[in-house]
């Protein structure tokens, strides 16, 4: 026997909360009712104090499976509104791409928890590809030289 599915809120129209974290660790939340992603990220432009004629964001969402995908079309907005509404999420949670600046702003302390252990973990595996480096270098090395002193004289 299947439970009943819980009613999602009705929002005004089109509106659906969406929450990002700004540069500055201020979080914002926000309705936006808006079917257009132009809109959007109008809407969020404004929130950061950003002059939205010269300054490009793009907007990734995080998923179901905590990827973050772009939004890259009115379709893709729409579907992830419907998306959510259907598995009853309250919010969309947004993440920030600054084109030019190669940094997409953050969303949460996981996400920077995230980033510091891949770092951490690429400086590890690097430090380990040059330990293996020397290491290799200095056998052949060795080997070299034994080969020429066990070598006969003529």
């Amino acid at each position: 026997m299947q439970r009943p599915r819980r009613q999602y809120p009705p929002l005004f129209g089109n509106s659906f909360a969406f929450k990002f974290k700004d540069q500055k660790g201020c979080i914002h939340r926000f309705k936006c009712g808006t079917k257009t992603l132009v809109e959007l990220v109008s809407a969020v432009t404004q929130r950061l104090g950003l002059d939205g004629d010269k300054c490009r964001i793009k907007l990734l969402y995080e998923d179901n499976e905590g990827d973050k995908v772009l939004l890259a079309s009115d379709d893709d907005l729409v579907g992830e509104m419907n998306h959510a509404k259907l598995t009853e999420w309250k919010l969309i949670l947004l993440h920030i791409d600054v084109p030019g600046t190669n940094k997409i702003i953050l969303s949460s302390k996981s996400d920077i928890s995230t980033m510091q252990r891949n770092v951490w973990t690429s400086l590890r595996a690097g430090i380990l590809a040059g330990t293996i480096a020397v290491a290799s270098i200095g056998v052949m090395v060795y080997l070299k030289r034994s080969k020429v002193c066990d070598s006969p004289q003529g």
